[in-house]
């Protein structure tokens, strides 16, 4: 996985937000997600990642899905759910329908009460990352004070 510390670096570079060593005032937190920019910057640097580590080494089937459930999906990927003229048999070259373990129109159906925004978005990765990715739910969702 790629270090917490690389992971803000990414924000912060993207987002175009001072670090706290430079001169400013601070006017408070906010959560990444706030950042819509930033956010998806470390998404993707995330899914890169996986995505290199799925591609570089010979991997078991357990090994391989181990890997997709880590992987998340970007807010771009996330279109494709709502993709009507993908197919099932198209699924496989679209990330998302591997990473939420769809392989047909039944299975696609249980994402239909979303909608393509930015908010079912985040509800729809949060879920998944708190349930597969403790790591990643914690840096892009949960704040200094939550527990």
């Amino acid at each position: 996985m790629l270090s917490t510390d690389t992971l803000l670096q990414i924000f912060l570079n993207a987002s175009v937000i001072v670090p706290d060593d430079d001169d400013g005032v601070f006017l408070g937190t906010m959560q990444m997600q706030d950042c819509e920019i930033g956010f998806d910057a470390v998404v993707a640097a995330h899914c890169d990642y996986i995505d290199n580590l799925l591609a570089s080494h010979p991997l078991s089937d357990y090994e391989y899905m181990s890997l997709l459930l880590l992987r998340g999906f970007t807010f771009n990927e996330f279109a494709a759910l709502f993709d009507k003229s993908i197919t099932p048999s198209q699924f496989q070259r679209h990330r998302i329908f591997s990473v939420l373990l769809i392989s047909n129109n039944e299975d696609r159906k249980l994402f239909t009460h979303l909608t393509h925004t930015r908010d079912a978005y985040n509800r729809c990765l949060s879920s998944f990352f708190k349930i597969h990715n403790p790591y990643m739910y914690g840096i892009l969702y949960e704040t200094e004070n939550e527990g």
